[in-house]
């Protein structure tokens, strides 16, 4: 039985018993173990830390739908902006009555950080005649994503 490092022992326990034919091949099957562990559930010895982040971006009133409109002629600029940001997992811009919704998830906070400055200078440069009211933003760790 191999317990995975950093999870508690009533988490996750592997029997290894007939994973590779020789000591060498376990012991790479252990060092993957231990490295998904760590991605997981943070460094070893530590508490465990989210998997994701996300930030939540609600834009309403005054200048909201036309801010949504200009995004949509524009996705494929949106989408180079925010693909590259650092452990980009995935976007969302949804239209809603009063205006629309983005959310971006990343593998850490400081993703969703930079996603924010870079939605926020966009705007400043693109939409600011339009008079949008900045977001209501809303963050924090992923608990369930589906896909």
């Amino acid at each position: 039985m191999y317990t995975l490092p950093g999870a508690r022992k009533d988490q996750t326990s592997i029997n290894t018993a007939g994973f590779g034919e020789s000591d060498l091949e376990r012991s790479v099957f252990r060092a993957v173990l231990v490295e998904c562990s760590r991605r997981l559930f943070g460094k070893l010895g530590q508490e465990r830390v989210a998997i994701m982040h996300a930030v939540v971006r609600n834009y309403s009133g005054t200048g909201a739908k036309k801010l949504f409109g200009m995004l949509e002629e524009r996705k494929a600029e949106v989408e180079s902006l925010i693909r590259p940001v650092t452990g980009f997992i995935g976007y969302s811009l949804i239209r809603t009555d009063d205006g629309g919704v983005t959310v971006t998830v990343c593998d850490t906070k400081a993703g969703t950080d930079e996603s924010l400055q870079l939605a926020r200078g966009w705007i400043q440069e693109n939409a600011a005649d339009l008079g949008t009211s900045p977001p209501a933003v809303s963050e924090g760790s992923v608990i369930l994503h589906l896909s």
